[in-house]
């Protein structure tokens, strides 16, 4: 996990994820996403509301004050898009 957080930090602005194991990323210092959850496929927004509870964040840098209460959201790709 270090390592990932090295290369998150390195190549993004904000690190996230999908998981059910929050203790565990949490211990990482992952983040629990507070807000609503959405995937862009092209132009238009889908809301995802299954995913609202698994979303944790690794905020860092240029993120560090996102607020976890607003929208977040990923793009599309193929198989789970979280």
């Amino acid at each position: 996990m270090q390592r990932a957080g090295q290369l998150i930090r390195a190549e993004f602005d904000i690190g996230a994820l999908s998981t059910s194991a929050h203790p565990f990323y949490e211990g990482h210092g992952w983040e629990r996403w507070q807000g609503p959850t959405y995937v862009r496929r092209g132009a238009q927004l889908v809301r995802t509301p299954d995913e609202d509870a698994g979303i944790m964040v690794l905020r860092f840098g240029p993120s560090q004050n996102v607020s976890r209460a607003a929208g977040i959201s990923c793009t599309a790709r193929v198989g789970a898009d979280w």
